[in-house]
């Protein structure tokens, strides 16, 4: 894959000093404590602050983690090496490869990476509008500062809940962050806290001012300040609901929290979140994992409806190596027609998988997911990211979690059972336990591919899965409930390697010293220059090269 990056910042430096003796030049650092003095201009400011949310975009849904997390969860399925997805949906589970030489240290770099890009981005616009001596304002007379500083506080936020979903710890970067400071690490749930805090910074600023955001702010959709809110209500109960590493972790969670921020959300909101993917802004998961030849659909979410019995459950209760693809009937009408290879409206029939059987037929599957067909040819139309069906499932569990069974968990869970998968309404006379896998089933399907590793996030959240047919449930016994910061960062800072995975360390550490990073301070500099970044002034640069940061090649990359 290409990327097309103009390197302006260093042209218009040879353009300012032509052929004149440099020599004697006094150098300005850029980074200095008062560095807000390098942008003055109110339309860069918006722009470092504009550019934000793509930059987390691109870490995220752009990039590699969708695709492998995919698989960990058993959402797709896929057996080529790309994006790290063998090797981390491979039976029995193996620690991740957290080595500078291993071939998929993209799967961790890219997104620890965006997050912190976006974070900074961020950084840069809030000091130089907060700067003491000469603030900027945005907008004639400053009318437009609110909309920005809203704006930063939103992206703050979920580029943090976003790091702290993934990774074990990492550091909180804020405009209160001095550059000359040597910043600690904190834990995942301290970054979550903080992350969250920033997201309830947003809700009030959006209470208390008016603004629409530019539709090039977040590609193709245009919000007002309260439909931010609402947005941003939606990403904390996601985040109050996704954090758990484990099912004593997601029983204890705010269920009444996350509820009500649902509702608010509705109201605020009320409409599916939807980016249109266009240029630079595309969406992987919803391009290679559409694609019957890179990705087929995890039979563990397929099956998921069935408690027992025939078919999906045999094959559940078969020994992973003796796994093989296999045609069913399902009663979901999203998953086929009347008949095994007949079309549903979100999945099809794709015949036998061209993956490699030396890698393992349990990751077979003849189905593959197609519901955002319109998007695959092109990687062009709409990238729904939060439905409101999504929401209703989400608060179908809060419901649930709360008082049981009920009308209103019920009539949730059928909105989309029965009015996308036509299937039989669940009643409140039904037994908990199929209740519960119904809204599980719900879950999967609703979900998938909706937005990068959110499968994976939700899974970890249930017990971990042995074999039998609940196996949906829960991640495989072995799989990562989160993963280490990214080794090419450790050996910057250097520390020591770490990692997680395998039977038995889910969720403990292997390798490395708890007392290193305990003790450990990283110059602030050292994480503030992302990719050799280091003055606004590339930063800048970089931002303005996004629409035509394209990937002519994204469909011609080779399986491994």
């Amino acid at each position: 894959m290409k990327k097309i990056r103009k390197v302006a910042a260093l042209v218009g430096v040879l353009a300012l000093f032509g052929c004149e003796d440099i020599t004697d030049l006094e150098v300005i650092n850029q980074n200095d404590p008062d560095r807000a003095r390098a942008i003055t201009s109110p339309e860069d400011v918006e722009a470092l602050i504009a550019g934000s949310y793509y930059r987390f975009f691109n870490g995220w849904e752009k990039s590699v983690p969708g695709m492998a997390l995919s698989t960990t969860a058993d959402e797709g399925s896929m057996s080529w090496g790309n994006w790290a997805s063998r090797e981390l949906s491979s039976e029995p589970r193996l620690p991740w490869t957290n080595k500078t030489t291993a071939s998929y240290q993209g799967f961790t770099y890219t997104p620890w990476r965006d997050s912190y890009r976006a974070a900074s981005l961020v950084y840069d616009g809030l000091l130089a509008i907060n700067d003491s001596v000469n603030p900027v304002a945005i907008g004639d007379g400053g009318v437009d500062t609110p909309r920005a500083l809203t704006f930063a506080k939103f992206v703050q936020g979920v580029a943090h809940g976003h790091q702290a979903l993934m990774f074990d710890k990492g550091f909180i970067i804020d405009e209160t962050v001095n550059f000359e400071d040597s910043l600690p690490f904190f834990s995942y749930q301290e970054i979550m806290d903080t992350a969250l805090k920033y997201l309830d910074m947003a809700i009030d600023m959006c209470t208390n001012n008016s603004f629409v955001l530019p539709p090039t702010w977040i590609q193709g959709s245009q919000f007002t300040n309260i439909e931010l809110r609402g947005l941003a209500r939606w990403y904390k109960g996601r985040y109050l609901h996704a954090v758990a590493r484990n099912s004593t972790d997601r029983d204890a969670a705010d269920w009444g929290m996350i509820n009500t921020l649902y509702d608010q959300g509705m109201t605020d909101l009320g409409r599916d979140f939807i980016i249109y993917g266009s240029g630079s802004w595309w969406q992987r998961v919803k391009a290679h994992g559409q694609e019957p030849d890179w990705m087929r659909a995890d039979y563990k979410t397929l099956c998921s409806y069935e408690v027992g019995g025939t078919g999906c459950a045999n094959w559940l209760q078969t020994a992973v190596a003796d796994r093989y693809e296999f045609q069913f009937q399902s009663p979901d009408a999203r998953i086929m027609g009347a008949t095994p290879t007949s079309d549903g409206t979100d999945y099809n029939w794709g015949g036998p998988s061209d993956f490699y059987a030396s890698r393992g037929t349990y990751h077979f599957s003849e189905y593959f997911y197609y519901r955002y067909y319109w998007f695959w040819p092109g990687y062009l139309g709409d990238m729904p990211m939060i439905t409101v069906d999504e929401i209703n499932l989400r608060k179908a569990e809060a419901v649930y979690r709360l008082n049981g069974v009920n009308q209103t968990v019920v009539d949730l869970i059928n909105s989309t059972r029965v009015g996308r998968g036509q299937m039989t309404p669940l009643t409140t006379n039904d037994a908990a336990a199929d209740v519960w896998y119904a809204l599980m089933h719900e879950k999967r399907v609703e979900m998938h591919h909706l937005a990068s590793s959110m499968a994976y996030f939700d899974k970890r959240g249930y017990p971990l899965a042995q074999t039998g047919p609940n196996i949906h449930a829960g991640l495989v016994v072995g799989s990562p409930c989160h993963f280490p910061i990214p080794s090419r960062e450790l050996e910057l800072m250097e520390l020591p390697s770490y990692t997680f995975g395998g039977v038995g360390s889910e969720c403990t550490q292997i390798g490395g010293s708890a007392a290193a990073f305990a003790n450990a301070r990283i110059p602030f500099s050292k994480i503030y220059a992302f990719d050799g970044l280091e003055t606004i002034g590339e930063k800048l640069a970089l931002l303005r090269d996004e629409d035509v940061e394209l990937d002519p090649g994204v469909r011609q990359l080779t399986r491994y």
